[in-house]
């Protein structure tokens, strides 16, 4: 029974793995194709900032109600619910036939990838325990790293100089495959909720250590954001290639794997800071 249990949790978490790798495979390939999308979509750089600002806006908005529903109905219903949701803004994405299904894919998708970060970590932490829960996230997160290194690669094989659609119509699937997994598996099935609020001003005046977190959290975002909405176009303004480019890219989120890999073993939140 032991030996099934621990085959039962490899698996559940490579499969978290896997969805963390696809979505880092979204990521840094709609980094790449966004100019394209517009271009494609006869749009300038204010059509690049609404698709882009509606994708993260979502983002905000699904974390906190989503996290809310799974402790309400269950963590692994709500984790199936979003990856379902990403696969349809995927085929928005792919088969767009004018921007506003370009701007209704991206904000379905960041719908759906926050509401799959809100709920993986604490399914992650309930199926393997505190004591490793931040080793297992960071090795998840080291997996997005990959999945983002390897996108600019991957976009510059199958799409070359232009198009986009092909890329979105290849992780679709991928999603898929992590659903089916999913939903055979039993985990997530406790209902936690309490109807408690969280006192989150609270927490906020009485825990400088939050407060720090909570900073550098948004500073790191509008970093990745700045990075995502203008590295390709400073880099042909600045005359690089597209491979120059991708390299660049690359090179960006090479970094990324041992920072997650050494930051999820570190114990002390202080000495992680």
């Amino acid at each position: 029974m032991e030996g099934r249990r621990k085959y039962s949790l490899a698996a559940l978490n490579w499969t978290m793995f896997s969805v963390s790798g696809f979505m880092g495979l979204y990521q840094a390939a709609s980094q790449v194709v966004n100019t394209r999308i517009c271009a494609g979509m006869g749009v300038g750089s204010s059509g690049m900032g609404l698709m882009l600002s509606l994708y993260f806006a979502a983002q905000v908005v699904s974390a906190p109600v989503m996290g809310e529903l799974a402790d309400r109905v269950g963590k692994k219903r709500v984790l199936c619910a979003m990856l379902g949701l990403v696969m349809a803004g995927c085929a928005a994405l792919a088969a767009a036939p004018s921007f506003p299904f370009v701007c209704l894919g991206f904000f379905v998708t960041g719908f759906g990838f926050s509401g799959i970060n809100a709920v993986q970590s604490g399914v992650i932490s309930d199926e393997n325990g505190a004591a490793n829960a931040a080793r297992v996230l960071g090795d998840g997160q080291a997996v997005y790293g990959l999945g983002t290194t390897l996108s600019p690669l991957l976009c510059a094989l199958l799409l070359g100089d232009g198009g986009w659609r092909p890329i979105f119509w290849l992780v679709l699937p991928l999603f898929g495959l992590c659903l089916l997994n999913f939903l055979r598996m039993p985990f997530g099935g406790t209902v936690s909720y309490t109807g408690k609020k969280t006192a989150a001003f609270s927490l906020i005046r009485g825990d400088r250590v939050f407060v720090l977190c909570m900073v550098l959290m948004a500073l790191a975002a509008a970093t990745e954001s700045v990075v995502y909405l203008w590295l390709e176009p400073y880099a042909r303004e600045a005359g690089f290639t597209q491979s120059q480019t991708t390299l660049l890219l690359t090179l960006y989120w090479l970094v990324f794997i041992p920072g997650r890999i050494v930051a999820g073993r570190i114990r002390n939140i202080a000495a992680l800071l």
